[in-house]
This record gives C-alpha cells, sequence and structure tokens, in this order.
C-alpha cells in the first residue's frame, strides 16, 4: 500500500502567499511521496496552485478563526489529519515507518492528537 489509509494531510494557506506553493508542494511530493491525499484550506480558490491533485477547501475570511478552522476541518472526508501551513517546508525524507506508528498510536488509544 502507497499511502496510509483514512489519513489526510491538510494544508492551511492564504492565497497571498501562493509565492510560495510551488516549493512547498514540490517538496512534499518529494519528501513525502506516500501521503497522497492532500487539502489545501485557503481563502479563495485558486486555479494556478502547483498540485492538481490537491482537494480546495474554502473558507470565509471575514468569519473567526474558530469558525473557518472547525467549517474547514468538517469537509475532509479522513478520520485522520496531518495539519500543515504553507511554510512548514519539508527538507528531507520522511520516513513512512514513523507516520504509521503515530498513526497506528491515534487509531488504537482513546488520544484524540499528537
Amino acid at each position: 500500500m502507497n499511502e496510509i489509509e483514512n489519513l489526510a494531510v491538510a494544508t492551511w494557506t492564504h492565497s497571498s502567499y501562493n509565492d510560495i506553493w510551488p516549493m512547498y508542494y514540490n517538496q512534499f511530493r518529494k519528501c513525502a511521496p506516500f501521503l497522497k491525499k492532500h487539502y489545501m484550506i485557503v481563502n479563495e480558490h485558486d486555479h494556478k496552485h502547483p498540485d492538481s491533485e490537491c482537494i480546495q477547501v474554502i473558507n470565509k475570511e471575514n468569519e473567526p478563526y474558530y469558525k473557518r478552522f472547525t467549517e474547514s476541518m468538517a469537509q475532509i472526508e479522513e478520520d485522520y489529519v496531518l495539519y500543515m501551513q504553507e511554510d512548514f517546508v519539508l527538507h528531507s525524507t520522511v520516513k513512512k515507518s514513523n507516520i504509521e506508528s503515530i498513526f497506528n498510536f491515534l487509531k488504537n488509544s482513546k488520544h484524540s492528537f499528537v
């Protein structure tokens, strides 16, 4: 299996930071290719973002942050989410075994986050 079932990456970003998106997504594909399902939580739809497979979730920029965050997260289908921001640029290979270990810990415990 190339991806961890029921786990998605959710990247919180803003359209004004679109200059970093190519580097962020290219590094993500290079360093963590096994994390396939990716959501981009952003303030407005963008037709030029560099990851065509990424699902854009649009938040209402005029709403308070907590409301934007919870409404956006509610649109994610998977039960487990790896939260990222566009400036969390990966610089080396992510160890799939470490992600699987954390994922299995959450899945088999009463914890809701790590």
